[in-house]
């Protein structure tokens, strides 16, 4: 894994979010490939720093932003979950673009501000995100697809009214996604993962997709397979691993 630091309290404010940083060792001499980690529910800054391995011989810019809602299972998450009113169904309701509004406004935000506090080309950026993280950046991309160049989703979903929306509405363009899910996933099942890639490639993206007989996490063959996409797009640089 990259060697990251937590960001201090003036990078985070100018940020507006919490985070954690990988800045190359390259004194900050030119604009740099950046890759944004969006962990989901419960999570925290440091918990995707695992996915680092992926793109650690290209040694890009990363930044793991924290979620503003201290969540009751413990952590930080994007949204709140809102449980149906029938006691005999514990899933959640349907997550709208209520929900997704305000934390999508502050992970744009803080993405607006890397250019200029770790010098982030938004030119060459990519994003992976988890669960309920993977919900946000598909979000933000079918939003605005110009803003990736390629995007991973994680054991994470598209909110079906975000579907909706694109399919009657399709994006001019969209990147490349690989998408990776366990299919024994009781949180969210394959199946979400499956809708996904059907959607996506419907609208004209070009979908790497993995699973492996594993629950709600990445194994490590998923963990090849990511890093095996990013190497097609993220050359590895000369120097040492950090």
């Amino acid at each position: 894994m990259l060697r990251a630091r937590e960001a201090d309290a003036q990078e985070c404010e100018r940020a507006g979010l919490l985070h954690r940083v990988y800045e190359p060792e390259d004194g900050g001499s030119r604009k740099r490939k950046t890759v944004l980690f969006v962990h989901g529910r419960a999570g925290d800054s440091g918990v995707m720093w695992i996915f680092s391995k992926a793109v650690q011989k290209a040694r890009p810019l990363c930044v793991a932003p924290q979620a503003p809602l201290e969540d009751p299972i413990g952590g930080f998450s994007w949204w709140s979950l809102v449980h149906s009113a029938d006691a005999e169904s514990p899933s959640p309701t349907a997550t709208s673009y209520q929900d997704l509004s305000d934390p999508l406004e502050r992970l744009e935000r803080f993405i607006e501000a890397l250019p200029e506090l770790y010098g982030a080309d938004l030119n060459e950026l990519y994003a992976v995100g988890f669960s309920q993280g993977a919900a946000m950046i598909s979000t933000l991309c079918l939003r605005r697809p110009e803003l990736f160049r390629g995007v991973a989703l994680l054991c994470g979903f598209i909110p079906r009214a975000v579907l909706e929306q694109a399919k009657s509405q399709p994006p001019l363009a969209l990147p490349d996604f690989f998408i990776a899910h366990g299919t024994e996933d009781k949180v969210v099942t394959v199946q979400k993962a499956e809708q996904a890639r059907d959607a996506l490639e419907s609208l004209g993206s070009r979908v790497t997709y993995h699973t492996d007989a594993v629950a709600h996490k990445m194994g490590a063959a998923g963990i090849r397979a990511l890093g095996d996409w990013f190497s097609e797009r993220l050359p590895p640089e000369n120097t040492p691993d950090s």
